[in-house]
């Protein structure tokens, strides 16, 4: 099971990314640190997922502009 998941990246900006449990194809994972690439401000970075309760419905929409590629 896949879907795309809410991240924040080290500088604060807000993106979709496709999340798989268990696994990784878009980020470096180093124990419990994962990296990849912020499509916001095209930078590799630390990011963390964000529950969506967590969120304004600006942050929200703001996350859905922006989104990682798709798994190749």
């Amino acid at each position: 099971m896949s879907y795309w998941a809410i991240a924040r990246c080290s500088e604060g900006h807000l993106f979709q990314t496709p999340y798989f449990p268990l696994m990784s194809f878009k980020a470096i994972l180093l124990g419990s640190c994962r990296v990849q690439r912020c499509p916001v401000g095209k930078h590799w970075t630390k990011v963390s997922f964000v529950p969506a309760g967590d969120l304004s419905e600006a942050e929200m929409e703001e996350a859905s502009r922006h989104r990682t590629s798709p798994v190749p």
